[in-house]
């Protein structure tokens, strides 16, 4: 229903980029797997054990869109790599919501790895779940992989010049600015 939706804002027009083909640098980096959308990419703040006063109640726990995405490298070193992330949400009022945001990895060596953003729990309560999803994968300032779920691929293009469309910075931060930061931290690079 909601893709039915943000196909409708989004209109049919637009030519849609597919995976990047072998060859040159597009071969160096691949995109497994991307998050699904709604409550799927719902979790709730980790805890962790500390000595700390609890200085409130601390009866809920609330919970974080975190959209994980699998990627894999050739080379046995990239120095660095930028994922710019799309995310798309409809609140309450039906109003659709666009949050982007660019993080940069370094030292990546041969293999599987992941890349991470996250919506703060606020964000989501206010704006909704995640219901598209996209990311590029910038190589030496070639954008070298693409993939969306939710609405074609490049959907973030077609909506440049939509007055229905809230878009709202700030709130898409990289897992390494969140409680998240500390679970799995082998699983990630280093953020520039």
């Amino acid at each position: 229903m909601v893709a039915v939706l943000l196909s409708l804002v989004l209109g049919a027009a637009g030519a849609f980029a597919q995976q990047p083909a072998a060859g040159s640098a597009r071969a160096e980096i691949r995109i497994r797997d991307v998050p699904r959308m709604g409550r799927s990419a719902l979790v709730r703040t980790p805890e962790y054990q500390n000595n700390a006063k609890r200085t409130g109640s601390g009866l809920r726990r609330r919970e974080w869109a975190v959209l994980d995405v699998a990627y894999e490298t050739a080379p046995d070193w990239i120095d660095e790599v930028s994922f710019t992330f799309h995310v798309m949400t409809q609140d309450a009022q039906r109003q659709f919501n666009y949050f982007e945001t660019s993080v940069t990895y370094i030292d990546i060596a041969r293999g599987d790895h992941n890349a991470c953003v996250v919506l703060p729990p606020a964000a989501v309560a206010r704006y909704g779940e995640p219901n598209a999803f996209g990311v590029e994968v910038f190589l030496r300032g070639e954008r070298v992989a693409v993939k969306s779920v939710g609405a074609p691929d490049d959907w973030w293009k077609l909506i440049a010049d939509k007055p229905n469309i809230n878009r709202r910075s700030g709130y898409l931060v990289d897992r390494s600015k969140t409680p998240f930061a500390l679970a799995f931290i082998d699983d990630y690079e280093v953020v520039r």
